[in-house]
């Protein structure tokens, strides 16, 4: 064992030292199975402690009343990360061919018991007596009656929707992290409804989305894991369960990614690929899943007309790879710390002025940026030194600070720092306008929008460690 401190504590107050009895010492500390867990151990707590909770005391990131239990409340900042989110999520769903559905939040109790939703997931639907109604706790039955008012052809499948709607759970599944149990979720639910044969097809194109996402936009590691079939549990034909496993693990495979096993950890509805990520403790999340049905459809009496004029049953792939909203800026609000990318930040431009006088220019810039789309604060009050309000405005941790002066008025810039108070100089409006639209676009982290900064003044990277 590695011991990290030690603290003793006397189990008599000083006044009683005067009894004569034998003092008791206790002692406190950490201990770790070996040295590299001991010096591992400090950097992801100092990110993790207390954040989330900061969070929502100082930037308003989520919050929950006894008014409305479960549900929680997003604040002006969250609700436009979300929206970031969802503009991306969208744009990319538009290219791999998905057409987006609204589906109502509440259904007929009838609608779950064909397919043995009900018997199995009942304890998560959120009921209402009054209503005698049930709240949407997947998207998935009402996807399925949007593919079944009609009896597509072969030629139009794979036919793919997605809904960015409000779920309803009660089993608390959107606290894997330090959030406060909640029933009432916003999450992207997907499903692609085609042919067995597009199978291989349209799990590629998954695993292309989750590359993209989660790798090369947020910088997240991915690992997955395939559960297959329970043979106590299971609905069915064995021999489609088994070849749907087979794609699934042959597509990953092909790709050159690792897949770890799960045997017999499949729902009883078909086999399932669960998606994870690594938080700062250490903690592997699961945060979105793909999943093969074989038994939904059936259950719909769902069908496509073939190529030889008979009427076969189509293959249900659940789409579940953002989980809920939620949970997915909990994990990134882990991982950055209050750091965040520009291109999903809460605070992304503070404009401070130096004096009165460049107050009206201070705010011509705010509304321009604000015009602009991006998360601008400011600061007219002109108390105290120059210094101290930078200093001020540093510790909100906005990417960028934009300091105007007389100066800056006389020139039509802005003074450009960094959070970490790096002073990268003056640059006019539409230069600093062009390097944030070209951030959001790449997706840059702080050092790259740093370099591009420094590419624009033509400046050596020597400063960088």
């Amino acid at each position: 064992m590695v011991r990290n401190r030690r603290r003793r504590q006397s189990d008599c107050a000083e006044h009683e030292k005067s009894i004569q009895k034998q003092l008791c010492q206790r002692s406190y500390g950490l201990s770790y199975v070996n040295e590299s867990g001991r010096t591992s151990w400090p950097l992801p707590q100092r990110i993790a402690f207390g954040h989330c909770q900061r969070l929502n005391r100082e930037e308003g990131f989520l919050f929950f009343d006894p008014a409305s239990p479960g549900s929680p409340y997003w604040g002006a900042r969250t609700t436009h990360a979300y929206n970031v989110l969802v503009k991306l999520i969208k744009s990319e769903y538009l290219k791999h061919g998905f057409s987006e559905a609204v589906t109502p939040n509440m259904y007929s109790g009838s609608l779950w018991e064909p397919y043995g939703r009900w018997q199995h997931f009942s304890q998560e639907i959120s009921r209402i007596a009054m209503m005698r109604a049930d709240m949407l706790t997947v998207s998935c039955s009402g996807h399925c009656l949007f593919y079944g008012h009609r009896t597509p052809s072969f030629t139009e499948l794979p036919i793919r929707y997605s809904d960015f709607g409000v779920i309803h759970r009660s089993n608390g599944v959107s606290n894997p992290l330090p959030l406060p149990y909640a029933c009432h979720l916003l999450e992207d639910d997907s499903h692609i409804f085609c042919r067995p044969d597009q199978i291989a097809h349209e799990i590629k194109k998954c695993i292309e989305f989750i590359s993209f996402l989660y790798e090369k936009v947020m910088k997240f590691t991915v690992e997955a894991e395939l559960c297959t079939r329970s043979h106590d549990c299971c609905l069915g034909d064995a021999f489609l369960w088994d070849a749907t496993e087979k794609v699934l693990k042959e597509e990953f495979q092909r790709r050159g990614r690792t897949l770890k096993m799960r045997e017999g950890a499949a729902p009883y509805y078909g086999p399932k690929i669960n998606l994870k990520l690594r938080d700062p403790n250490g903690l592997y999340h699961i945060y979105g899943s793909i999943q093969l049905d074989v038994e939904m459809p059936e259950g719909f009496d769902l069908g496509y007309i073939g190529d030889d004029r008979k009427r076969h049953r189509p293959v249900l792939i659940h789409r579940a790879i953002v989980p809920p909203a939620e949970t997915i800026l909990a994990i990134i609000s882990t991982q950055c710390g209050e750091c965040w990318p520009f291109w999903l930040s809460l605070h992304q431009v503070n404009v401070l002025p130096v004096c009165t006088v460049s107050i009206p220019y201070a705010r011509r810039i705010a509304k321009e940026f604000t015009d602009a789309n991006y998360e601008v604060e400011a600061n007219f009050e002109c108390a105290g030194t120059l210094n101290r309000r930078i200093k001020n405005s540093i510790g909100s941790k906005p990417n960028f600070t934009l300091v105007v002066g007389r100066t800056e008025i006389a020139n039509g810039t802005v003074n450009v720092r960094t959070r970490n108070d790096l002073v990268l100089g003056e640059f006019t409006i539409k230069e600093v306008l062009r390097q944030f639209r070209s951030f959001e676009e790449d997706y840059s982290t702080d050092r790259q929008c740093i370099e591009a900064f420094m590419r624009c003044r033509g400046r050596e990277r020597s400063w960088f460690p």
